[in-house]
This record gives C-alpha cells, sequence and structure tokens, in this order.
C-alpha cells in the first residue's frame, strides 16, 4: 500500500517537461518508501509516462493551483499523506525523516527570516516550495478560500493567504533539513551539509543554471 503522494504544479510556459523529470529522478534517488508521483498540469507532453498526469482543478492559475491539495480529496490522490514540491527545489538527501515529520500541515519557513526578530509573526511565516500535509485535515483552508477570493483569488499569492489567514495552522519543517539558496547564502562549491534534504531555489539563480559542483550532481 502506498504510504505518499508526491506531487509537483506545471503550468503554463515557465518550465518545461524536463522540470518535473528531474524532481521526478531526484525522488527516486532519495525516497524508500512506496509512493505515488502526480503532477497537476495543463499540459502533459514531454513528461516521463511513470509520471501521473492530472488537469488543474477550478481553473486556477499560477500558484493558486497549489490550493487544489487542501480540498477534502485532490484530484489523484489517493494516499493521507501528501508531499508537494516546487519544480525549482534540489533534493540533497534522503527524504524519509522529513516525510515523518509530525505535523497535519507544515512548509519549509519562507525567508529571509533574518529580517525578522525570532519568534516574531514573520519570522513564522511558510513558504510553499515545500508542503508536508494530511489529505482533508485542512480542507477549512479551501472552504474560506472559496469565500473570501473565490477560485479567481487574486491580490497575494498562495503562501501569503495562508500566512495571512492560518498561520497557526503552520507548522515549519526543520531548518536543518531545509534550505534556501539565496538566504543561507549557500555556494556551489560548499556541499549544504549531511542534515541537508532539500534546497529551494526561489527568485534566482536557478538549479539548472549550474554545471558543476553539489547543485549540478544532484540536479538530475
Amino acid at each position: 500500500m502506498k504510504a505518499l503522494t508526491v506531487c509537483c504544479l506545471k503550468q503554463g510556459t515557465k518550465y518545461g517537461p524536463e522540470r518535473v523529470n528531474v524532481l521526478y529522478n531526484m525522488v527516486s534517488r532519495n525516497l524508500s518508501l512506496h509512493y505515488d508521483f502526480i503532477c497537476h498540469t495543463d499540459d502533459d507532453s514531454g513528461i516521463n509516462p511513470v509520471v501521473e498526469c492530472y488537469p488543474i482543478e477550478h481553473g486556477l492559475t499560477g500558484w493558486w493551483g497549489k490550493m487544489n491539495l487542501y480540498q477534502e480529496r485532490p484530484l489523484g490522490v489517493e494516499t493521507e499523506r501528501i508531499l508537494f514540491l516546487d519544480l525549482d527545489v534540489v533534493i540533497t538527501g534522503s527524504l524519509d525523516d522529513l516525510v515523518r515529520f509530525p505535523s497535519h500541515h507544515a512548509m519549509i519557513r519562507d525567508y529571509p527570516v533574518g529580517m525578522y526578530p525570532p519568534q516574531t509573526e514573520k519570522s513564522r511565516h511558510g513558504n510553499s516550495s515545500i508542503i508536508l500535509m494530511t489529505r482533508g485535515r485542512m480542507v477549512h483552508i479551501w472552504k474560506y478560500f472559496l469565500i473570501a477570493l473565490g477560485v479567481n483569488g487574486t491580490g497575494v499569492s498562495q503562501q501569503g493567504f495562508i500566512n495571512r489567514n492560518f498561520q497557526r495552522d503552520v507548522d515549519l519543517l526543520q531548518d536543518a533539513m531545509c534550505r534556501s539558496y539565496k538566504m543561507h547564502q549557500m555556494n556551489p562549491h560548499d556541499a549544504p551539509g549531511e542534515n541537508c534534504r532539500v534546497v529551494m531555489f526561489h527568485g534566482k539563480p536557478k538549479p539548472w543554471d549550474f554545471k558543476a559542483g553539489w547543485i549540478a550532481e544532484n540536479y538530475r
């Protein structure tokens, strides 16, 4: 029986199918649990056939497509646990401990936390580059989204909407496991550390900009 669904989102032309395929390769090398790998997309051409592709429900665009995960039964998800990963992350180690993190709804910490004193509201904000959740446990977020913004939600980002309205419902994944390339001032020559599992590349540079070092070794 599958223990987990790993999910990604590809919409429009910003990222090509090769980004989905590389993410699948990284997960397959670093996750020993039985899992499904799915992609919510408006175009499945070029995506590895082993990846199960499903349409993006409700016509949600951009980052708002992630909101579909908060439904009681997200399309294509047959397991209780869900791990969502953006297409511009690099997986640097085993995901087994990360997916066992004891939370029904957790994200990577949103950086730059250095701008805010510890334990202040914004230092606790989550970033939806990585979301770990239990299916159906956060359906109240989906229901409020429909009331407050509807499926054409605008004005804030998807993670901004959640941080603004449901911060108490967000746990933060361990900082040592989930890092930011920019805000941790990482570089392509020094390995990210044995405890690091995922590095997010929000903004620029992107993982595919590097041709050598630990980034290129892992992003393939």
